[in-house]
């Protein structure tokens, strides 16, 4: 996903939504709210029920406060892009990212090369922001079930299949989060979309 970023194909990301929202907060109807009847109001960056109006709460396992659904991201925040990544102890060059793993190797002008990195890659979730390179602006958010992507989302994932980019997402999907309990496509869970530009 990385390469796709890079490559200007992904301008989407799906992110599951916690806690997944169940019951309206001002009727407490439970069917209502499950067939879609809460939405995502952008101005106010809070869910709300869209049959009272109210802001859909939740109450945190084991706290008696109730707190309301937000998106971790709004439009205009920028994000960076973890990847994995190893560090060079070259100060022209001090990252390699694996995404680039033909640029491990330093060039001189003259095309010899300079020096082959051996260091162990390290993963995405150690890399710190002064490693990163790719930083994103986030341009809309949204809420979707899971399983309501279209072939055109699935493309704005970095989804590269020109006849059935949804089914490659499902695929995908499916590897990364279908052991992680309520994320696997067959729960088809409520999703923040976000999309960005670089």
């Amino acid at each position: 996903m990385v390469r796709a970023i890079l490559e200007g194909r992904k301008t989407m990301t799906r992110r599951v939504m916690k806690p997944q929202p169940r019951v309206c907060h001002g009727r407490n109807q439970a069917s209502l709210c499950g067939s879609g009847g809460f939405g995502f109001s952008a101005s106010t960056g809070v869910i709300c029920c869209k049959l009272c109006g109210e802001p859909y709460r939740y109450s945190p396992e084991g706290k008696a406060s109730e707190k309301q659904i937000r998106p971790r991201y709004q439009v205009g925040d920028i994000l960076y892009v973890r990847e994995t990544f190893r560090d060079t102890h070259v100060r022209i060059c001090p990252y390699a990212y694996r995404a680039d793993e033909c640029r491990t190797t330093l060039i001189r002008d003259d095309g010899e090369a300079m020096l082959t990195f051996t260091y162990r890659w390290k993963p995405p979730i150690h890399m710190p922001r002064e490693a990163a390179r790719i930083f994103l602006r986030v341009t809309g958010v949204r809420m979707e079930k899971l399983q309501d992507i279209t072939d055109a989302d699935a493309h704005a994932e970095g989804m590269d299949s020109p006849s059935y980019p949804k089914i490659q997402f499902k695929n995908l999907w499916r590897g990364l989060n279908d052991k992680r309990t309520g994320c696997s496509w067959d729960d088809n869970p409520w999703v923040w979309v976000y999309t960005f530009e670089r």
